[in-house]
């Protein structure tokens, strides 16, 4: 506004000189000399001057009315070229909001990999909020752009864990009813096993979708960490004797008491340990250790195994990553145990250690005094 303004009045008084100096210069030359000698933008001056001079009686009205027309002129002129400086600098201002509005009718349309041209609002005549809009807008679109490859991806991972144990259903009991295999304990334990299998599944699905829509309930009460811990892995032993699998628990100095829903913690627990069960080999090694630190009660769940790959290290608790090891399971264990812990204010760190496979860190906030 401050630019237009100036290059309106600089416009006006330009032409005012212009009309000015050419009238001037049709005067006697006698007259032009005493008017330069005189001359300072004054018509007062010039006034005073003409009417000295007997033989132009009417120049100096001749000269207001060439003033008059040269500022009409002058202001038309600038009215001009403002409105053309107005409109490009409107046009320029303007175009990265309408490249938003594009972009966003595009995305409307299914088109999740639209983006703002970064020259559109990378310039320095684009105003902070237009160029946060346009940068905003980027960042939700890339969101967009993910959530519907992660929600692909997983709606194909869904289709396949569920087909996959009712395949093995529908084939064992087509092989019954063709008394092919013969009806015994060992088919129904087969047909028992897939079926849990499915369960499992569906339960593990149910569970993450109620967490997504923020309607995963919890009844969270005070309790002793270390005998829920103790119970845990007692329940685990015959399993872990059955490979071999030494499991060990250390427990902390004193009892850790916690605030949270006991019910949910032990499925968190049950997953990490059902994890290390089928990540040790035969013979191995699974420990278990409770400590308080900085005010969180820190479970670390260690195994011999392998350890993670790392290039699943940071997608470990993700839902559906291919590659994991689901050793019978949903397939959606960790992304459980993320979930359910980042509900108790918790968190959860995988990491492979020297001297053993793969290392799981629970932190829980500790009971308030």
């Amino acid at each position: 506004m401050l630019l237009t303004a100036l290059l309106s009045d600089v416009i006006i008084l330009t032409s005012q000189e212009i009309g000015r100096t050419l009238y001037l210069r049709s005067l006697p030359v006698e007259l032009q000399e005493t008017i330069l000698q005189n001359r300072d933008g004054n018509l007062g001056v010039f006034e005073g001057v003409f009417r000295r001079d007997a033989e132009s009686p009417n120049s100096f009205s001749n000269l207001q009315i060439v003033h008059r027309r040269s500022s009409i002129v002058g202001t038309c002129i600038a009215g001009l070229v403002v409105s053309l400086v107005a409109l490009w600098l409107a046009r320029r201002i303007s175009k990265p909001i309408e490249d938003v509005s594009s972009s966003s009718l595009s995305v409307a349309q299914g088109d999740l990999s639209t983006r703002v041209e970064a020259s559109s609002y990378l310039q320095p005549y684009v105003s902070r909020e237009v160029r946060e809009l346009a940068k905003n807008f980027n960042q939700m679109a890339t969101s967009l752009e993910m959530y519907e490859e992660e929600r692909t991806a997983m709606i194909a991972s869904i289709a396949h864990d569920l087909r996959t144990p009712l395949t093995a259903i529908q084939v064992r009991l087509e092989a019954l009813q063709e008394n092919l295999v013969p009806f015994n304990q060992d088919e129904v334990t087969r047909l028992l096993v897939q079926t849990e299998l499915l369960h499992r599944l569906i339960s593990d699905l149910r569970v993450l979708s109620l967490a997504d829509a923020q309607k995963l309930s919890l009844n969270k009460q005070s309790f002793s960490l270390t005998d829920l811990l103790v119970g845990i892995i007692n329940g685990y032993e015959l399993k872990a004797a059955e490979k071999q699998i030494e499991l060990t628990f250390l427990p902390f100095s004193k009892e850790v008491f916690i605030h949270a829903d006991p019910q949910r913690i032990t499925q968190v627990l049950d997953n990490l340990l059902i994890n290390a069960l089928g990540a040790t080999p035969r013979a191995g090694k699974i420990a278990v250790s409770l400590s308080e630190v900085e005010n969180n009660a820190l479970i670390v769940v260690k195994d011999s195994g392998k350890g993670i790959p790392e290039n699943l290290l940071p997608v470990i608790f993700d839902r559906f990553i291919q590659g994991k090891d689901k050793t019978g399971s949903s397939g959606l264990g960790l992304a459980i145990v993320k979930t359910l812990v980042t509900l108790h204010g918790g968190t959860i760190e995988a990491s492979n250690c020297s001297d053993c496979g793969a290392q799981f860190e629970l932190r829980l906030p500790l009971k308030a005094s």
